[in-house]
């Protein structure tokens, strides 16, 4: 991509960051608000976050995926379109927790142990996608559209 925004992106004190890839639709900013579309993506969302906390997820419309660190509050938020357009896989244990947008990263991760998920294979033979937020290996999901 051209002319990224290196990343993460700060709020100007430093307590809220975001990573973020992909896009916003921005035919939903309000006419008040008209200076926002000046902004890039990251900054847009630390923006809405700042104002409107987790209810600004619901008005975040494109084709994206972000993580949102909160260090004031000490949360994390990882949020993806509504459409899936950029999935989101992750694994979880008590001690761990590891996400990517290909479960590639995670399978190589160390100690990760590869079971094949051979009810998400059937699956996508019969109707050529994996539903639900399984993926092809056991311990591995998929983060719902619009989560």
């Amino acid at each position: 991509v051209f002319n990224q925004p290196e990343q993460p992106i700060s709020q100007k004190n430093g307590t809220i960051q975001c990573w973020f890839a992909g896009e916003f639709y921005r035919h939903n900013i309000p006419d008040y608000a008209a200076e926002w579309n000046s902004l890039s993506d990251p900054e847009l969302a630390i923006l809405l976050y700042d104002l409107r906390n987790e209810a600004a997820f619901s008005q975040f419309e494109g084709s994206f995926q972000c993580l949102i660190l909160d260090r004031t509050k000490g949360l994390i938020f990882i949020i993806n379109d509504r459409w899936g357009t950029y999935p989101i896989h992750f694994h979880s244990t008590p001690a761990n927790f590891q996400f990517a947008p290909e479960f590639k990263a995670i399978i190589n991760s160390r100690g990760f142990k590869k079971k094949i998920n051979f009810d998400a294979l059937a699956e996508y033979s019969r109707m050529q996608r994996v539903l639900g937020d399984k993926s092809f290996f056991e311990d591995i999901n998929r983060l719902p559209y619009g989560s």
